[in-house]
């Protein structure tokens, strides 16, 4: 025989068996991190969009519902109850959530009706506003202890804010 035919049979004939085996467990915990991580940046993820859902739903509850005159303490229920309603607080931790709202004064503006019946039709009046801005913050815990690696700790703060001007007569 000839040393060519005598190579082939040898790596034929070859025991191969535990070879996938061993590059499994060596690449296990690689694939592990992996999912880790995609985990809880998906949980990041969806937490900012429903924490941006949230304050826009404050803000859209406080101009629907406000009332004359705006207060602080009327516009933090106002913001609770917006919350509850949304039920915003199936997903947030009420004691994890921070809830700042800031409202500032505006002064008068002028407007001119602009109707086609010609009562109103350049009639002057003035309108009040002030700047409502609402502020929402969040502390999420991590699961994954390398995903608090990649995150540099084992909680993160997402925030989100909106600024609307809310007007009466």
């Amino acid at each position: 025989m000839s040393l060519k035919v005598i190579t082939k049979l040898i790596k034929k004939n070859k025991i191969e068996s535990g070879q996938s085996l061993v590059q499994f467990v060596l690449v296990l915990p690689v694939l592990m991190i992996m999912f880790g991580i995609i985990v809880d940046t998906g949980r990041v993820i969806n937490a900012k969009i429903i924490l941006g859902n949230a304050t826009a739903e404050c803000i859209r509850y406080i101009v629907e519902k406000r009332t004359t005159p705006i207060s602080d303490s009327n516009l933090k229920a106002l913001t609770d109850e917006a919350l509850n309603n949304g039920r915003f607080y199936d997903f947030f931790d009420k004691r994890k959530l921070n809830i700042d709202i800031t409202v500032s004064n505006n002064s008068p503006q002028e407007y001119y009706y602009h109707k086609s019946n010609r009562d109103y039709y350049g009639t002057r009046g003035y309108v009040y506003t002030k700047d409502v801005k609402i502020e929402l913050s969040y502390e999420l815990d991590l699961i994954m202890p390398l995903a608090r690696v990649a995150f540099k700790g084992n909680k993160i703060v997402l925030k989100n804010s909106l600024l609307t001007r809310v007007g009466y007569k």
